[in-house]
């Protein structure tokens, strides 16, 4: 437990540690997702982090009992090979080219030959 957080806040910072996202944190302590974001940067701000890793790091350095060190450390390790494997890879939907006119045109006359080939 890091001693210049609250009770709350180290509850947090072990759910981080697990890999949770802010929502999971949020259903799992029953409280609005503002306010675990609340929290999370009132965290930063005490410890002078930038970024959730940081405060995963702070908690872990803080733990006495060596199983829950090596547990956290485990995610640790596995959050930072999402983040890195995850960092090439484009989260915007894959947009489609845009067809020109006579396309657009070719296509629709496709459309009605094979509608009068079958009415034929």
């Amino acid at each position: 437990m890091v001693e210049e957080f609250t009770d709350r806040e180290n509850e947090i910072a072990e759910h981080l540690c697990l890999g949770k996202s802010q929502k999971m944190i949020a259903a799992d302590l029953y409280i609005d997702p503002d306010t675990v974001h609340a929290h999370l940067r009132n965290m930063r701000k005490k410890i002078g982090g930038h970024s959730a890793i940081d405060i995963v790091r702070e908690y872990i350095l803080s733990i006495k009992d060596p199983k829950q060190y090596f547990a956290a450390l485990i995610m640790l390790v596995l959050q930072f090979a999402i983040i890195f494997t995850n960092i090439v890879m484009d989260a915007r939907a894959i947009r489609t080219p845009r067809l020109s006119k006579i396309e657009i045109e070719m296509i629709m006359t496709r459309g009605r030959a094979s509608k009068n080939r079958r009415l034929c």
